[in-house]
């Protein structure tokens, strides 16, 4: 037991040097991974970021800042989808932590459908960022729930609206 406790103690050190860095940033970079991952994610805080990324995002974007639609959709989907993902963990506890992950990928692909009306562009879009290939299906399904979601609502798609306001004419004539 004393010489496993070394072998760790030495690998610490190690890594210490290896690092670099401030001890802080070491002590962060282990919850950092498990967020990345979405293992200790609280399902309120998601919620709560989940809030501000929906009201700041249009409020960056009409003010000009940089930064365009298209990665604040992805991340507002991904967020969408990890809490969604929480809550099926919550309800099914025996799954494992690769639901969340997969659902945040589901929800990029939904998000970017409904919101331009291009499932399978978005669908392709996702897994040529992400590599992954095993969720192709669920995105499939939950695209087509979102466009046919958001053709029942009947708002324009994004970028219908942005051309409409750049020609000046109202929207659903452009």
């Amino acid at each position: 037991m004393d010489a496993q406790r070394e072998v760790v103690q030495r690998a610490r050190r190690r890594d210490d040097l290896r690092a670099g860095g401030d001890r802080e940033e070491r002590e962060h970079a282990p919850r950092r991974q498990l967020l990345l991952a979405g293992r200790s994610v609280a399902i309120p805080l998601l919620l709560l970021y989940l809030a501000v990324r929906f009201v700041a995002g249009p409020l960056s974007y009409s003010a000009g800042t940089p930064g365009g639609l298209f990665a604040p959709m992805l991340a507002l989907g991904a967020i969408s989808g990890t809490a969604f993902g929480r809550l099926v963990q919550v309800v099914v506890p025996d799954l494992g932590d690769e639901v969340v992950v997969a659902m945040a990928i589901v929800g990029m692909s939904a998000l970017f459908a409904a919101v331009v009306r291009a499932p399978l562009t978005g669908i392709a879009l996702i897994v040529e960022m992400t590599a992954i290939t095993t969720v192709t299906v669920p995105m499939l399904l939950a695209a087509g729930a979102a466009v046919v979601t958001a053709m029942a609502l009947k708002p324009l798609p994004v970028y219908d609206s942005l051309r409409a306001m750049l020609v000046g004419s109202p929207p659903g004539r452009g």
